[in-house]
């Protein structure tokens, strides 16, 4: 059985993307689709 991982950042939901810049495993809310890029990383770069 596989065990469920919840998000790296909010803790709250279930992680269903990795950012591909550190790694971290994150939910639907905190995970930037244009960017793949979790919030933390996104929020760090430049437009």
């Amino acid at each position: 059985m596989e065990r469920i991982k919840m998000c790296a950042i909010c803790g709250i939901k279930i992680a269903k993307y990795t950012c591909t810049k550190c790694g971290a495993l994150v939910c639907e809310d905190c995970f930037d689709k244009r960017k793949m890029l979790c919030i933390s990383c996104a929020s760090g770069l430049k437009a």
